[in-house]
This record gives C-alpha cells, sequence and structure tokens, in this order.
C-alpha cells in the first residue's frame, strides 16, 4: 500500500534532518574505626611433607601438583646468585586472620630457601580454588593472595585469574607465608584503591618533572641524530633550557594540554641551546653529517653558513624546526610520557609499596625479605633485585616500542645503560617525594574518602547502579569510572576542593552532593551528557556547549520512531493525501494503522547520514538526501540546542538536538516530532556522531 510509503517520507525526512543535527558497599563504606575480629585459619593440609627442588641458573623448578596439592610454585632459573634448595610444605599453623573480612580458601603454603633473600627473578604461584566460591565471573575481583610481612598479612590481587578452570596466579620475589583467599568485605578493595589513587593523584601533581622529562628527551634525540654524544653537552643543554625564561610559558603548555604547541615551542628553545651551548667546531661537524633528502641537506647547509658567520639564532631557528622536526620532537613527547606515566602506574605494584615501606621504615630481613636502614635508598635498590631489574626493562621496552613505531633505531648498549640508572634515580626522587608527602597523601585519602562514600550511599556501587555503569563492570572499575567524572566536573565548573556547606555556591568548592547529582544525570543514559551539560548551566552558570562552527561536517547515526497517532480521516484529508500521490483505493485511520503494524515501523532503529553547514554563530543549514531527494532544512542554534523545522508533503517536522563535545569527538541525542494536518502525528528519538 502506497500510503504508508508517502507517510514514511516525511518520518524519514525527519530522520534525516536528526542526523545532520548531532550528534556494595554498606551504609559504612569506609569506617574511621572498626575493629575486625581474629579467627584460626583452619584448614586440611595436602602437603604431608616438604617439597624440595634446587634451584639453579640452568633451568626453572616446578613445585607441587596442582590437582593433588592444589598449589604449584615455578622457580625462574637465575632467582638465586647461587644453587638454592627451595622447600614448599603446608605449615602446621599460621598467624590469625581478620575473619570478618576475609574467606579463607584451602590451605595457606610456606616457601623457604634457607635465610630471607629477595629473588633475582620472579616466582609464580598458581593456587587452585573452589569455582563455587565465586556465583558468577563478575565477582572475581574478590579473589586475594594473602601475603605474611613478618607482622600482618597483606592482601594483593592475583596476576591473572582463571574463572573457568578455577585457578589464580600470583608473581613474588620474596618467600614467606602464602594463601587463597575471598575478600568478603567490599571495604577493603575500596581502602586500596583509594590508598593507590591517591599516591597516583599526587604523584602526578609533579608534572613539571614529566615535562623536564620530555625536554631532556628532545635534546637527547636532537643530539643522537646529529651523531653528538658528549654526555655534558646534553647536561649543559638542558640545564639551559629548564632555566631560561621563556620554559615557564612551555611549561603551561603541556600543563594545559596543548601538547602541539608544547612540541614546537620545546623545539624552537632546544634548537637555540643547542647552537649555543655546542662549540662551533663539534656543531659544524655534526651538522655536515647530516641529511639525505633534499630539503634536509639545504636546511642543514643553511644552518652550518650560520654557524660560521656566528648567527647562531637564525641555527637556532633551523635546528628547532626542521632538523629536530616534528616528527622526531613527537616521538620525544611519547617517550617521556610513557616511560614516567608507567613509573607512576608502577607504585600499585605491591612490591614498590614493600620497597617504599622498607625505605621509610628500615626492616629486619622478613618483611618482604628486606635488611636496611630506613631512608638507605641505595641499600634498598640494591635488595629490590628481580623487581628493579623489571623496571628497567619495562622502560627500555616502553621506549623501543616507540622507536620502532616511528622508524628509529633501537636503543644501543649505552643508551640502555643510560635508561636503566634513570630509573634508579627517578624512583629515587619518587621515594623521598613520597616521603615528605605522607600528610598530603593522608589527605588526598579522606578526600576520596568522603566522594566515594557520598556516591556508594547513592548507590553508585550497588546492584542497581545509574545505566552507564550497570554493564558488569567490576569494582574497582566503577571506582575509576566515578573518580574520573569527579576530575572531569570539578575541571569543567573549575571548582576542586570540597565544601560541606549544602546548598550553596561557595568560590573555588564544590559540595559532594552536587558531583552526585551531576554524576546521577551523566550516567542517566544517551541523553545524560545533555542532562550534565544543562545542570552545570542552571546551577554553576556554566556553559559546556561547543561552538557552532566545530559542528560543521557530516554525521551519522540512528533514528528511532517511539510512537504514530492516527486519527479519523477526513473527505478532505483522504483527498489531500490522493493528490500527494497514495493510491490506495480507500484511505482510513484503520488502514494506515495496519500498514504502520505491518511495517514495523515503531520501535524500528534505521540508519542516516547528513551534513550541519553553520551561516553564522547561532543558525545554518542542515543538508541530507531522503528516498534518493537532496533535502535542507534552516536551524537555529541556542543555549546549546539545535532546532530545525520544516514542511515536507504537508507535514510539519520539529527536530531539537543537543551536542556534546568529548574530547575531539562530537555526539548528540534529541527528539524529534512529525504533525501531517493534526490526522497523522509521531514522535522519535535520534542519537548521532560526527565523523
Amino acid at each position: 500500500m502506497k500510503i504508508i510509503n508517502k507517510f514514511r517520507i516525511f518520518i524519514m525526512l525527519s530522520a534525516g534532518i536528526f542526523s545532520v543535527l548531532f550528534y556494595s558497599y554498606k551504609k559504612n563504606l569506609i569506617p574511621f574505626l572498626k575493629i575486625s575480629k581474629q579467627g584460626a585459619w583452619e584448614y586440611e593440609k595436602l602437603i604431608i611433607g616438604p617439597l624440595k627442588a634446587v634451584s639453579t641458573n640452568n633451568s626453572d623448578i616446578t613445585l607441587g601438583d596442582i590437582e593433588e596439592h592444589k598449589v604449584s610454585v615455578t622457580v625462574s632459573k637465575g632467582a638465586f646468585d647461587n644453587d638454592v634448595e627451595v622447600a614448599l610444605s603446608n605449615p602446621d599453623k599460621v598467624p590469625s586472620i581478620l575473619t570478618e573480612e576475609v574467606d579463607t580458601i584451602g590451605a595457606p603454603i610456606e616457601l623457604t630457601a634457607g635465610n630471607p633473600t629477595r629473588l633475582n627473578k620472579k616466582a609464580t604461584i598458581t593456587f587452585a580454588y573452589d569455582k563455587n566460591l565465586l556465583p558468577s565471573e563478575t565477582e572475581a575481583y574478590q579473589m586475594r593472595v594473602v601475603y605474611f610481612n613478618g607482622e600482618n598479612w597483606d592482601y594483593i590481587k592475583p596476576t591473572t585469574i582463571d574463572f573457568e578452570k578455577g585457578l589464580m596466579t600470583f608473581d613474588t620475589y620474596h618467600f614467606s607465608w602464602l594463601g587463597a583467599n575471598r575478600i568478603k568485605d567490599d571495604t577493603k578493595i575500596t581502602e586500596a584503591w583509594i590508598h593507590s589513587q591517591a599516591l597516583d593523584n599526587k604523584l602526578k601533581e609533579g608534572i613539571n618533572e614529566v615535562s623536564d622529562e620530555i625536554a631532556g628527551k628532545v635534546v637527547d634525540l636532537i643530539l643522537e641524530k646529529m651523531g653528538i654524544s658528549d654526555k655534558s653537552i646534553k647536561g649543559q643543554v638542558v640545564g639551559e633550557i629548564l632555566k631560561d625564561d621563556g620554559y615557564k610559558d612551555i611549561y603551561e603548555s603541556y600543563k594545559n594540554g596543548d601538547i602541539a604547541g608544547f612540541n614546537q615551542k620545546i623545539a624552537i628553545l632546544a634548537g637555540t641551546k643547542i647552537a649555543g651551548s655546542v662549540p662551533s667546531s663539534v656543531l659544524s661537524e655534526a651538522l655536515g653529517s647530516l641529511g639525505d633528502a633534499a630539503e634536509d641537506i639545504e636546511a642543514v647547509s643553511k644552518a652550518a653558513g650560520y654557524v660560521a658567520e656566528g648567527q647562531y639564532r637564525e641555527a637556532a631557528k633551523i635546528i628547532g624546526e626542521q632538523i629536530s622536526d616534528k616528527f622526531l620532537i613527537t616521538t620525544a613527547t611519547k617517550i617521556a610520557v610513557e616511560v614516567i606515566d608507567g613509573q607512576i602506574q608502577s607504585w600499585k605494584n605491591s612490591e614498590i609499596e614493600a620497597a617504599f615501606k622498607a625505605y621509610r621504615d628500615g626492616a629486619s630481613g622478613y618483611f618482604y625479605g628486606y635488611n636496611v636502614d630506613k631512608d638507605d635508598f641505595e641499600a634498598v635498590w640494591n635488595q629490590m633485585r628481580g623487581i628493579g631489574r623489571q623496571l628497567e626493562l619495562e622502560a627500555v621496552k616502553k621506549e623501543n616500542d616507540i622507536r620502532k613505531e616511528s622508524g628509529m633505531p633501537e636503543l644501543t648498549e649505552k643508551q640502555i645503560e643510560i635508561i636503566h640508572e634513570n630509573v634508579k634515580q627517578t624512583y629515587k626522587k619518587q621515594f623521598a617525594k613520597r616521603k615528605d608527602q605522607e600528610e598530603e597523601i593522608k589527605k588526598e585519602e579522606e578526600k576520596l574518602k568522603a566522594l566515594m562514600m557520598a556516591f556508594e550511599e547513592a548507590d553508585f556501587f550497588g546492584r542497581i547502579p545509574p545505566k552507564e555503569l550497570d554493564k558488569g563492570y567490576e569494582l574497582e572499575t566503577k571506582l575509576e569510572i566515578v573518580h574520573h567524572f569527579v576530575k572531569k566536573m570539578m575541571k569543567d565548573i573549575n571548582r576542586f576542593e570540597l565544601t560541606d556547606k549544602e546548598g550553596l555556591i561557595v568560590e573555588g568548592k564544590v559540595n559532594v552532593k552536587d558531583l552526585v547529582l551531576a554524576g546521577r544525570y551523566y550516567f542517566s543514559g544517551p541523553e545524560g551528557k545533555q542532562k550534565y551539560q544543562e545542570y552545570l548551566r542552571d546551577r554553576f552558570g556554566v556553559s559546556m556547549f561547543p561552538k557552532l562552527e566545530n559542528l560543521r561536517g557530516e554525521w551519522i547515526g540512528t533514528i528511532t520512531i517511539t510512537k504514530i497517532d492516527v486519527s479519523e480521516i477526513s473527505e478532505a484529508i483522504e483527498k489531500e493525501l490522493k493528490e500527494a500521490g497514495c493510491d490506495a483505493d480507500n484511505i482510513s485511520q484503520e488502514t494506515i494503522q495496519g500498514s504502520i503494524r505491518e511495517q514495523e515501523i515503531e520501535g524500528k532503529e534505521q540508519s542516516f547520514s547528513l551534513s550541519i553547514n553553520p551561516q553564522s554563530e547561532t543558525s545554518g543549514q542542515l543538508n541530507f538526501v531522503n528516498e534518493g531527494e537532496a533535502q535542507n532544512a534552516p536551524f537555529t542554534y541556542s543555549n546549546g540546542v539545535i532546532t530545525a523545522s520544516t514542511t515536507a508533503k504537508g507535514a510539519v517536522i520539529i527536530i531539537t538536538l543537543t551536542p556534546v563535545e568529548q574530547g575531539n569527538s562530537y555526539s548528540a541525542n534529541g527528539t524529534i516530532t512529525a504533525n501531517f494536518k493534526d490526522v497523522i502525528k509521531a514522535a522519535g528519538t535520534l542519537s548521532v556522531n560526527k565523523k
């Protein structure tokens, strides 16, 4: 029946216009005072006598059978300096556990190798557990390895969990009592996450160290490209950069996220300092050895000529803008950011945390195998052994991966040695910095506690969280998502401190209830970002609306007609429909409704594409193709909402869309209504993204 086809013309026309437009914890989450009950770890010994094997430099050894003993331990070859006998057993008795916090799984184990010592290479422990302990895979996040640190049990997240086989693995660089447990109080997981995130937040506040690292890496790569290997020259150039008055502005570019501006400015400054610090003879020789492509040869010749004439400023510009090209600078930035970020992330590793505590407090052999005086970083680093080497290997791998991706040669042995020393010095600074910031870190933890308690009480982490958090995420993932949202909102409203003043707008501060309410909007579903923007506008007077010019271009998405109402068809309307091309013998309310049901128009998601062409800051034209015909409709843009209206085949179509900017992408959600003579009325929703 063609009547419905004609009706669909204006329904899909509206779709086209749309597309152009746009796109548990318990109440005491973190109790400040809570006394947990201790109890004995009751278990059946499966390893009757100690299982023994000698660890050598020639091959790995494995102790224990996963089927028989419910545990297996693999010690890597070379784990010890000499051949050492390793013993695995189920101890007769272990220190008490906190029964309100954990459920024990199976029997604990004891690993010994003579005197307490740190391993050069990791040992991997695999525990088997009863899968019935975890009703669903989503609860696997509660699994922990418990490690006795000489005084208390530490809960450590496993390296991997195989839910299907009921296995979890854990890597260690020191032997002690260990076992498999399940955290039954999510508060402990939250507390651990808060501690880790507080560290992350405070360490990243030293962003100037990251930018300084980038400056050093830029100079490194430029000098490498020029064949200058004198370390004293690099140190002199970097020192000149960091004390330059203009460096503060460059650092601000980096801190504010203007990476492109940072790259360009640091390149020119680096070129200037190289030209001014490198002896003329060395610089001329280095420039003379550069350049394969014609443009490189020309740039090098010019720079060498300027050096010979003493015109270092002109030479610096060429070195900064052409010899140290954007490609090279971008590579330097990526390397520095990746390496520094990796070092900060490593604080989530229990081994790094243990090393810091040994440094801060000192240790006498049984705390993770350390035997050091407090504040003796050199002793701690030497005794870190395998974990220290792992950190060095990771730094080298990160840089080599980026070099390979960028078409650069791998690091030389000499460069690798420098990176190893840099890793050590970085951690030395981080250990000292963290010790000095203990009080600030505690304050950051209290701030995070207050935030997460408020979101927990609003059921963001419970069984019925907001729609966008109800996707089977683990608890820690939900915490990270909410934390990211809080940082985003604080940045959006330029308020970075908390206030206990409810209902009031306090300069520079925000109440947790405002954050929670905004989060409720933000995570509510497809229209959440729009509702969030409206809330910021109404509550804080902050406009988050993107500029119309930024929305110019092609858009793709979907439209869903949610409701169609059909009234009685008068003779006049029937005549008008037939004149419009409907060739049905009988046009009535019943036949139209029947066609709608038959073709399943309601609730059916359909795709479309269109383009938006601004003509001013507040208006423009939407262009789209509907059933092979090019169409357009005028629109206005006000308070972050695009409103377009047009008439097609006698139907009045009205569309509203609210765009949202997320990083460098744009999306939008909205509504559509179509009205044909008050007889056929349709409403729908749409969701679009800018290409």
